[in-house]
């Protein structure tokens, strides 16, 4: 019965009547499932009453907040923890990071992985990632090329999932000097490609008419590993019939 216990609770909120935190901590799990307007007066409730929320509760919050588009509802609970001193570590910031990505709001997220930085914390290769993918899919290359630069900046090596961001992105804007570039510096650093890569980067040879390229880099995914050269196999033909071009 959550919508009679979510009508319950607003009234004890609206009167600014004593709750229990761990009522509050399942009103906002349980009522973000179903209403995340009614979820964020809850938690606001609770942070001004100088309690913070736990980490299950924000993810619940933040999930139901993304399903809605209300990303600036999550960037203003946000900013009333950093400001309070929620997070503490690296992976607290994390979190931060990750959702507002998801949420669209690239410019705040940035903001918060420079506060890491300021406080002379470790930024963890996901928060990275989660920021890299949120720029990729706004489509803004030139911050995600700095944020690539800034990477290696600050001592952080990127990973096969960062790759995989950029080299996805790429193909799909058809940049296959960019892509070429990223599939060697893989090499170079020792990140081995997956199925994904080689996919991706055959599929853009092969809409380009640059079949013996794609050729070269089919024969490399057989050369690292044959199970990853199977998967890559019938991408491959299915790349050569879509393009009208007979297989060998």
């Amino acid at each position: 019965l959550v919508t009679e216990a979510k009508e319950m609770a607003e009234a004890v909120v609206l009167g600014d009547f004593p709750i229990d935190d761990d009522v509050l901590n399942i009103l906002v799990i349980s009522v973000s499932e179903i209403d995340a307007d009614g979820a964020t007066m809850f938690c606001k409730f609770m942070m001004g009453k100088g309690r913070f929320p736990s980490t299950e509760i924000l993810v619940h919050l933040c999930e139901s907040l993304c399903k809605s588009g209300k990303g600036d509802e999550m960037w203003e609970i946000f900013r009333v923890l950093l400001d309070k001193g929620y997070c503490r570590n690296a992976r607290d910031y994390h979190l931060v990071v990750s959702f507002l990505g998801k949420a669209g709001k690239v410019r705040e997220a940035y903001d918060v992985l420079k506060e890491v930085k300021k406080k002379r914390l470790e930024p963890d290769i996901s928060s990275y990632n989660s920021l890299m993918e949120a720029l990729c899919r706004n489509d803004l290359l030139r911050p995600a090329k700095k944020l690539w630069d800034e990477m290696f900046t600050s001592g952080c090596n990127p990973n096969l999932q960062t790759y995989n961001i950029l080299i996805t992105k790429f193909t799909e804007m058809g940049e296959s000097e960019e892509v070429q570039q990223l599939f060697d510096h893989m090499f170079q650093k020792g990140v081995a490609p997956d199925g994904a890569t080689y996919t991706s980067f055959i599929n853009m040879l092969c809409q380009e008419n640059k079949y013996d390229q794609a050729l070269e880099i089919f024969k490399k995914s057989w050369m690292q590993d044959a199970g990853v050269a199977s998967s890559v196999l019938s991408n491959f033909i299915l790349a050569l019939c879509g393009q009208g071009t007979p297989t060998k």
